[in-house]
């Protein structure tokens, strides 16, 4: 797991192409209307960019998230949210692993580590190998 400001995105741009593409893409973001929801092709379904809206939810009712395929870069455009962070393997399944989604959801009762992300500042990477899990607070 990365977590860095947006300003020092060319620091992790030179580990992989794909990163760097997901990551320039997200730092090019200058006005939050320019990004309307839905997904965002960067480079055909090897790289792109899902923008949702949402508001957010308190942790005793928020999944956590895994992710197998691809790497999933959080960025907050708009506002603030906390991400709950815990290895995959202090949780149970709750939902198996969708290929379709790239994403499998969990749920138990562990401690966490959390991240603070605010608007347009920090970026946080989870690679799939990592097999990470967060969950979205505020």
């Amino acid at each position: 797991m990365i977590l860095d400001t947006i300003a020092n995105f060319s620091r992790y741009a030179r580990e992989e192409r794909r990163l760097a593409r997901g990551l320039e893409y997200i730092a090019g973001i200058t006005d939050k209307n320019e990004l309307s929801p839905g997904k965002h092709e960067i480079e055909g379904d090897e790289i792109y960019a899902i923008a949702v809206e949402y508001r957010t939810k308190a942790a005793e009712i928020a999944s956590f998230e895994a992710h197998a395929k691809y790497i999933d870069i959080q960025y907050v455009v708009s506002g603030e949210e906390v991400i709950e962070w815990a290895p995959v393997g202090d949780l149970d399944v709750v939902k198996e692993y969708s290929e379709e989604d790239d994403a499998s959801f969990l749920a138990g009762d562990c401690p966490t580590t959390r991240l603070y992300l605010r608007q347009a500042e920090f970026f946080e990477i989870e690679e799939p190998e990592e097999r990470e899990a967060v969950k979205v607070e505020f």
